[in-house]
């Protein structure tokens, strides 16, 4: 992977995580708090250096405590 890009958003849209790192995951917290069990989308960029093209991917993860 030579660029990526990971954003969460919550259930109304707004930004809760993102990272440029691919060693960095999202912990659960917003702001230094936990955030509420629910689902929250994200969407990855990334690019494996093929190509000058990123490739996008976009879904859900249900969040859990």
């Amino acid at each position: 992977i030579k660029a990526y890009r990971i954003v969460i958003y919550d259930r109304w849209g707004q930004q809760v995580f993102e990272s440029r790192d691919i060693n960095i995951s999202w912990d659960g917290t917003f702001n230094g708090q936990d955030s509420e069990t629910g689902v929250y989308s994200y969407k990855i960029w990334y690019n494996t250096g093929e190509s000058s093209n990123s490739i996008e991917k976009w879904g859900t993860v249900n969040l859990l405590r």
